[in-house]
């Protein structure tokens, strides 16, 4: 059974409002987790790259639906500059 999961989009920019082309998005729940309804094992990572324009899709797993109570950690690096 496939997963239920939900599109999380948008604009990764600086501190200055630009654009971050490039940028690597993570998204990283904070302990292993299944879905309830399924008993699937769910990612515990999923990875994503922004566009020139810094726009940017993931597709998470909503974890309301788990077992575990885990959260999403969302992390933004700039591979300009590694920060």
């Amino acid at each position: 059974m496939a997963l239920t999961k939900y599109t999380l989009s948008g604009t990764i920019t600086d501190a200055q409002g630009d654009a971050v082309a490039g940028a690597i998005v993570i998204a990283r729940l904070t302990r292993a987790d299944s879905d309830a309804s399924s008993g699937t094992v769910v990612p515990g990572k999923v990875e994503t790259t922004a566009d020139d324009t810094g726009a940017l899709t993931l597709e998470l797993w909503p974890n309301t639906r788990g077992t575990a109570d885990s959260q999403y950690w969302i992390v933004a690096r700039d591979p300009g500059n590694g920060r």
